[in-house]
């Protein structure tokens, strides 16, 4: 693959990632808030009673945030997925583009069979979670550090920086939980 190639195949990642994060990330924040509203309510009530429902459905969260946080509360923590989402659809389009070579692909001269598409599709597959398991970490503590309870609250700066993507990065990858967790693999 030549590096023009995997430049275009990386920039139509990025751009496309981009694009796609900004339409469907307000649907995922109300997402996040409804399956972790029982988390965070539950510093507010005595032991042994059930949580009040904050939320009583998307509609109302949907709602409700607008209320309280203004439009752009649908967009809290963008900064971490906005930037994964870049870099995994980029690695996505290049291991793709790379495992369609290895398979013998030559443009022009022999296309892939369907099975051989899929298997290079599934090589792409098998590289992305290594970029997007850690992003989702992050954007899912950033979508509820404002929630409730401050439980989930590991920065205390500015709320819309891009340098939480970074901040967060630092977090997990020196916390006691994911070192022992690299160390198990070795």
């Amino acid at each position: 693959m030549p590096a023009n190639e995997a430049l275009k195949d990386f920039a139509a990642g990025c751009v496309g990632g981009f694009a796609g994060k900004l339409v469907d990330y307000p649907f995922d924040t109300i997402k996040v808030l409804l399956q972790t509203q029982n988390v965070t309510a539950s510093k507010a009530v005595a032991p042994g009673q059930t949580p009040p429902m904050l939320y009583r459905g998307a509609w109302h969260c949907f709602n409700h945030t607008l209320k309280t946080k203004g439009f752009f509360g649908l967009y809290n923590g963008l900064s971490a997925p906005l930037v994964g989402s870049c870099f995994e659809n980029a690695v996505l389009f290049l291991a793709y583009g790379k495992f369609k070579k290895l398979l013998g692909e030559q443009e022009g001269v022999k296309e892939l069979s369907l099975f051989e598409l899929a298997m290079a599709g599934a090589g792409a597959g098998l590289v992305v979670p290594f970029v997007l398991t850690p992003v989702e970490l992050i954007k899912c503590r950033l979508q509820v550090q404002n929630s409730i309870s401050s439980e989930f609250r590991a920065y205390k700066g500015e709320q819309y920086s891009f340098f939480l993507f970074f901040n967060y990065i630092h977090i997990i990858l020196f916390s006691d939980r994911f070192v022992s967790f690299r160390l198990r693999l070795l």
